[in-house]
């Protein structure tokens, strides 16, 4: 409680329904249930809500198995908390409004370049940009923003920034996507979180097609390809929904997240 991701993530929950509403972008508040399925993950999930109900949290309900079963009848829980504020949205129309309103102020946007040089000048930045077709330009800026995501320990570097240091070396931490050919559930389902993730949930987009993931696993290469087993999957899956189908999972897709912290560290 009191922390930055506490605080900004109650908040942020609250403005990105409110952007949307405003701007007509797609979302749904479906609900979210983060599920105990033992004895030991019942007392962590009381620890949850307690401390999600100290970071202001709305409207967090524990419900039995017995109440469960009637709303999710496919789902295996022996303690459930239900989150009414969590939801879906439509991830590329947000960023197309953000885009937009950037643009609206006067910024460019510039797509497909990529930054190759950086010094540091009395008045701020001088910066290289590649474009798609080869051809080079030079910026200048009194502030520059680094959000260059997996490549923003380079850029860091570029600027004369010693990453080590600073604590600023990168460690790409991969997550693979399973998806499900059913339609079986209409909240958003996670388990309790393991240490280091928040585990292999049950997400669902504006179609309410479901995947699950991702899981975590730190990689020395950038390839979207999905490595995970399937088994793997479906193990962790059927805690929670104990009738799947192996054979109903097939690979969907992955994402690479930017890590600070190692594989044996805490964030």
């Amino acid at each position: 409680p009191g922390s930055l991701k506490a605080n900004l993530c109650v908040e942020g929950n609250r403005m990105l329904y409110d952007i949307c509403e405003k701007n007509g972008i797609g979302y749904e508040k479906l609900g979210k249930f983060t599920v105990a399925t033992d004895e030991k993950e019942i007392g962590i999930l009381e620890d949850l809500k307690q401390r999600g109900e100290e970071n202001g949290v709305d409207g967090l309900v524990l419900y039995e198995p017995t109440e469960i079963k009637k709303i999710e009848p496919c789902v295996r829980a022996k303690l459930a908390i239900y989150s009414p504020s969590s939801g879906i949205i439509d991830s590329h129309g947000l960023m197309k409004h953000f885009a937009d309103a950037t643009k609206s102020k006067g910024a460019l946007v510039v797509y497909n370049s990529e930054v190759t040089d950086i010094k540091k000048e009395s008045f701020g930045f001088k910066f290289k940009v590649k474009n798609s077709d080869g051809t080079t330009e030079d910026f200048t800026t009194k502030i520059l923003i680094n959000s260059g995501g997996l490549d923003s320990d380079k850029i860091a570097e570029m600027a004369g920034i010693d990453i080590d240091e600073a604590g600023y070396r990168l460690h790409p931490c991969k997550g693979d996507y399973f998806s499900w050919n059913k339609k079986s559930l209409n909240h958003l389902i996670y388990p309790v979180p393991e240490k280091f993730s928040i585990g292999i949930h049950a997400g669902l987009d504006l179609n309410h097609d479901i995947k699950f993931g991702p899981n975590a696993y730190f990689v020395n290469k950038i390839d979207y390809g999905v490595e995970s087993e399937k088994e793997e999957f479906y193990n962790s899956i059927r805690k929670y929904l104990p009738t799947i189908d192996i054979n109903d999972l097939s690979p969907a897709m992955s994402g690479i997240r930017p890590k600070l912290q190692t594989q044996d560290e805490d964030f």
